[in-house]
């Protein structure tokens, strides 16, 4: 079973970040990732890499569930935008995983509070 946490574009992080893999239940510390989208349009691809050349994804759009509540400058716009993710990932010990069509979603978000 695999899965990831990665997160990127807010706070700082110099001193630790929540980017991660897991691989039947291990986990494995990735350093900084970094995303390249087009921000116009986020049904076009979105492309994730990582200073440390462990996480190489792309992820191609399929739905973009919306949100756009606010009051008065208060509230959120969120873009989570479900699709396929394909690239490969290196673990610990420097195993690479292809991964295939993965499905997961990844989002963007604006928050006001």
């Amino acid at each position: 079973m695999f899965g990831f946490e990665i997160g990127w574009g807010f706070g700082n992080m110099d001193a630790a970040s929540e980017n991660m893999l897991f691989l039947d239940g291990v986990a494995h510390k990735i350093d900084q990732v970094y995303l390249e989208k087009d921000p116009t349009d986020y049904m076009k691809p979105w492309i994730f890499t990582s200073n440390d050349g462990r996480f190489e994804m792309i992820m191609t759009p399929e739905y973009d569930n919306f949100t756009n509540l606010r009051f008065l400058g208060i509230g959120n716009r969120c873009h989570q935008v479900f699709g396929k993710w394909n690239g490969t990932v290196g673990l610990d010990d420097g195993t690479k995983l292809k991964i295939r069509d993965m499905i997961a979603f990844c989002e963007f978000s604006d928050n006001h509070w």
